[in-house]
């Protein structure tokens, strides 16, 4: 999981574990903010909003098409490894202000279902370059922010993992497999594989967000069985309402995350 024991750095970690204190206060909002779904709303929103601006015509038709994770679902468990045309349909260019727009809508979103939480999420994403965080941690895995799949595997293996009630890192085997699967159904899935950058962009970080949200709240809750369980499920419910897989049925292996 994206963790402070991988992101060992001061001055980040107290920023990190100012997004925790929600969890132990507002227990029965976990729910909403374990929810990508809720945060981001699958639609360009902002993003592609400023994409629009740039663009006109048939390209701008384009980037307006909604970007919804649960196009992945028919594929995620048998989509065929993707080639090196696929793989470049992973990628995208980040844009500062394009993320600037995201950190911004994902803080609107947030404030309409826990205030608290939004508050803390605005004052880390304001003073801590976040995805540079998050690449230094998914750098040993040989994966990158810039990278749909990569940060939608980091999510999906985050929120497995808080289903069972862990807040250790995967192995990079287990990591590995679930970033080919993830691609392999992004390569399959044209309305994502052919997105703009922006749209891109939007859910990467979406996800990377949303990984070190479910991540925090499952330390937090270590020690503390009954806030564990309320992790547990809205860990659970956030991915099945955002993918449509049911992540409690599903092991994690170096095939990815597969039926039991």
């Amino acid at each position: 999981m994206i963790s402070t024991r991988r992101l060992a750095h001061a001055t980040a970690r107290s920023a990190w574990l100012a997004l925790i204190a929600p969890a132990a206060v507002l227990a029965q909002d976990i729910g909403p903010a374990l929810d990508p779904g809720v945060m981001v709303g699958w639609a360009g929103g902002e993003a592609a909003r400023y994409d629009n601006e740039r663009r006109s015509g048939a390209a701008a038709d384009a980037a307006r098409r909604t970007l919804d994770a649960r196009a992945l679902a028919p594929h995620l468990l048998s989509a065929t490894p993707v080639g090196a045309k696929s793989l470049a349909s992973l990628t995208y260019r980040p844009s500062a202000a394009v993320r600037r727009q995201n950190f911004a809508h994902f803080v609107r979103a947030s404030r309409e279902v826990d205030p608290t939480g939004a508050a803390s999420l605005e004052r880390f994403l304001g003073t801590n370059d976040v995805m540079g965080l998050a690449d230094q941690w998914m750098k040993p895995y040989g994966m990158a922010t810039n990278n749909v799949a990569d940060a939608v595997s980091v999510y999906l293996t985050s929120a497995w993992l808080a289903t069972r009630g862990s807040a250790e890192d995967p192995e990079p085997a287990l990591m590995r497999g679930v970033r080919d699967q993830i691609a392999a159904a992004v390569g399959a899935t044209p309305a994502i594989a052919e997105a703009s950058d922006a749209q891109k962009q939007e859910l990467a970080e979406a996800m990377i967000v949303q990984a070190i949200l479910v991540s925090q709240y499952v330390e937090a809750a270590q020690g503390d069985p009954a806030l564990m369980r309320q992790v547990q499920d809205a860990a659970a419910t956030g991915a099945k309402a955002s993918f449509d897989i049911d992540l409690r049925t599903l092991d994690l292996s170096p095939r990815g995350l597969r039926a039991q």
